[in-house]
Order: C-alpha cells, then structure tokens, then sequence
C-alpha cells in the first residue's frame, strides 16, 4: 500500500512538470494563464485516456460507467478550454504529460479488481490536485474568461472527486474473489 501510495504521489506531484516540455505547447513560458491552459489540456487528455480504458476494462459496472462520464466530461471540457485558447493564441497538448502518460501505462498492466482500485485511486489523487490549480485559477487567472470557465469547472469537479472517494470507499469493502471471509464471532 505505502508503495502504491509513493507512486500516486509522484504521478500527481509530476502533472504539470512535463508541461513546459511538451512537444508543440505553443507559447507558455512566463504566463501563467497560458500554463495553466496548457496543464488542464494534459490533465483532460489523461483523464481521457484513462477514462477509455476504465470503460472498456472495469469489472465493477460504477467504475466502468465512471470511466465513460470522465471521458465526456474531459472531452466537453477540453472542446471549452480549446476556444479560450484559440482566443489567447495559446496552443493545448496533443497528447498527456509524463505522469499521465505513466498512468496509462501502470493501467495497462492491471486486471480486474486490481485495475478498478487503482484506476479509482488514481481519480481521487488527479482530482483533488486539479481541484486545487482550478480554485485557484477561479480567484487568479487574469484573462475574465478563463478565470469564470474555471469558476465554472470547480463544481464539476468537487463532483468528479466525490464520485471517486465514495466508489473508491466501495472498493476498499469489497472482498476480493478468493479471499477467505473473516468471520467475526459476536
């Protein structure tokens, strides 16, 4: 578990580390409206990514249906935010950062109940951390457009996030397939 939790921490430490580095990011350095755009393209795209794999992979029917509400959600999202960049000249991702790109790859190598835990975990971290850039974007960013989009998504994703913690809360008290039951006398 600790083991899981160091790799979670350094995926949500490294979201928006890579996003200077991506290829075509257009123009980022120094403008923090302009990176904070780039950061929430990468977190959508990873969202995404993950999301499509969670719906065609889940074994758990709420995990699965969580997978396809994340990829519509990041999809409308990243249709918005694609406006408001067009408009500031800012160019989004093509693709995840690092960290989301190491998701999907950890995911992939996962089966079952494993996969649904992790791909669950993994939602509660990402969220959390983007309910953080996008609170305080909502009160900072200087372009009014993105500052009200961004006041716009902090209810989505407060959502998003509780939505994880409460099927993340179901997985932890489902008793894996094989598992000997603990009976407690009374």
């Amino acid at each position: 578990m600790r083991g899981r939790l160091a790799w979670w921490l350094l995926c949500v430490g490294a979201l928006g580390s890579g996003c200077a580095s991506t290829p075509g990011a257009g123009r980022v350095a120094g403008d923090s409206d302009d990176y904070f755009m780039l950061w929430a393209s990468q977190m959508n795209l990873a969202e995404i990514a993950a999301g499509e794999m969670a719906s065609e992979r889940a074994v758990n029917d709420r995990v699965r249906d969580y997978g396809e509400e994340m990829v519509q959600a990041h999809r409308r999202a990243n249709q918005e935010l694609q406006r408001l960049a067009e408009k500031n000249g800012v160019e989004l991702a093509k693709r995840p950062d690092e960290a989301g790109e190491r998701l999907t790859e950890h995911l992939a190598r996962l089966e079952g109940e494993d996969f649904d835990r992790e791909y669950i975990g993994a939602m509660v971290a990402n969220h959390a951390s983007a309910l953080e850039m996008f609170e305080e974007r909502a009160r900072t960013a200087s372009d009014p457009e993105l500052r009200e989009w961004a006041r716009r998504m902090v209810p989505v994703l407060e959502h998003h996030l509780e939505e994880a913690r409460s099927l993340q809360r179901e997985l932890e008290t489902v008793t894996p397939a094989g598992a000997p039951l603990r009976i407690v006398p009374p």
